[in-house]
């Protein structure tokens, strides 16, 4: 309740290592809610933070958590409700930027085949249609953070996704395009 503990996978929360932003750094979280990145970047790095997510729902979840942990964090995030791939939406999160942003990070939304052993029944949840339109969501998604990267950027992406067309096939094609 004090905000001293937070459970998260291990493997979500290495992407922590990767990201080191100076203080005046606009770094962005795009598929942000529930909000265990942001909130783990919150809490140890100091940096302009957008929390992004499309779903309102879902943000809840990130506002209840910032007010748990708000005597723990060294930046507050600032929540945003834009869907990326809408362009008008996507201006709007470039113009909370300066010229666009240092860090991006996307963990786009997958199959959740690489959870299983936690929640066993994620194989029999997606039609092979709904998997596609996944594949294509996340393609949609990398492109639209391109368009508002800042030259020289870092723009991570990850899934909780074992298949190859969600991970590396994925980022394959996108440096192709």
């Amino acid at each position: 309740k004090e905000g001293l503990v937070s459970i998260q996978d291990l493997s979500s929360q290495r992407i922590i290592d990767l990201v080191q932003p100076n203080p005046d750094d606009n770094l962005l979280d795009i598929c942000a809610a529930p909000g265990g990145k942001s909130l783990a970047i919150a809490i140890s790095r100091k940096c302009r933070l957008i929390s992004n997510d499309k779903s309102k729902i879902r943000l809840k979840l990130l506002e209840n958590e910032i007010v748990r942990l708000k005597d723990h964090l060294v930046t507050m995030p600032k929540i945003t409700n834009f869907n990326p791939l809408i362009p008008k939406q996507l201006n709007s999160l470039f113009n909370l930027a300066n010229d666009g942003f240092d860090y991006i990070i996307l963990d786009a939304p997958c199959s959740g085949s690489g959870i299983q052993r936690r929640r066993p029944e994620v194989p029999w949840t997606k039609t092979r249609q709904q998997l596609e339109t996944l594949v294509t969501t996340q393609s949609k998604l990398l492109d639209a953070c391109w368009k508002i990267l800042k030259n020289k950027g870092i723009l991570i992406y990850c899934t909780c996704s074992i298949f190859y067309n969600e991970g590396e096939g994925q980022v394959m094609k996108f440096l192709e395009r």
